[in-house]
């Protein structure tokens, strides 16, 4: 009989393999982590545009239902009666500035009215 001697290859990545996907894998995230970060900054942004464009109508309509003109200290009574856990993303403050509601953080850079109108 003849006895044949089955040599086994391991494959396996070389450490110069190695270096190159860890390297190719750090380009990738350092492209990708700046863009997550603006993705989720964008988000929070529009979250707190929709928060005050929700307490603006609401205070509107609180106003008319309780017959009172807006002013910033009815503006804080009807922020802790009603919404008082309603808060920007980013831990700003609303405020009543003129007629619009302003976040202590992003301001009132929605794009939107923002506006209480005077009754």
């Amino acid at each position: 009989m003849l006895l044949f001697c089955l040599q086994i290859e391991m494959a396996g990545l070389t450490l110069v393999e190695l270096l190159a996907v860890i390297a190719i894998l750090g380009i990738i995230l350092a492209i990708a982590i700046p863009s997550i970060s603006n993705i989720v900054e964008s988000s929070r942004k529009d979250v707190c545009a929709e928060n005050r464009l929700m307490v603006s109508k609401n205070y509107r309509d609180y106003l008319a239902i309780e017959d009172k003109t807006s002013s910033t200290i009815i503006f804080k009574e009807f922020v802790q009666l009603r919404y008082d856990e309603v808060r920007c993303p980013n831990d700003g403050i609303y405020q009543l500035v003129g007629e619009e509601i302003d976040c202590s953080k992003h301001g009132n850079h929605d794009g939107g009215s923002g506006e209480v109108p005077i009754l």
